[in-house]
């Protein structure tokens, strides 16, 4: 991947320990026309960001960080952030939730965190090996 493009694309993080986070990354990959990079939440990539946010705790979400804005999106702004980003109906589909009250979305966002492990495999049965065009997208 081009070094500026790199520097320029929104980070995702997500539970590395979760099979619907993995599932959602899987999903963004095969369909972005952003790039993103990829970052599991309890990795270097992650830490850092928290030291430089004066982020104290772990949030139990997916995270974006828009480094050209310097934002950072939770729960059901993240997800939005991210459909946004994948273009055809996907982008309609972020508006039309943009419609719904944030406390709302975030009280749906909240309830399937809740139950996301009682539904979904744990990754090392859920998620195949990436092939080596995708792993680029990934950092620690």
């Amino acid at each position: 991947m081009h070094q500026d493009l790199f520097e320029k694309s929104p980070r995702v993080f997500y539970d590395g320990s979760c099979g619907l986070c993995h599932f959602f990354v899987r999903f963004t990959l095969l369909r972005m026309q952003t790039p993103f990079l990829f970052s599991p939440i309890e990795g270097k990539t992650f830490c850092n960001l928290m030291k430089a946010k004066n982020i104290e705790t772990i949030p139990d979400s997916i995270v974006v960080y828009d480094k050209e804005q310097d934002k950072i999106y939770v729960k059901t702004e993240a997800i939005l952030y991210i459909l946004r980003s994948l273009g055809k109906g996907w982008k309609a589909l972020s508006y039309l939730i943009y419609c719904i009250p944030p406390c709302v979305t975030n009280a749906c966002y909240d309830f399937i965190a809740k139950i996301r492990r009682k539904i979904f495999q744990e990754p090392k049965t859920a998620c195949p090996v990436l092939p080596e065009n995708l792993r680029k997208f990934f950092i620690e």
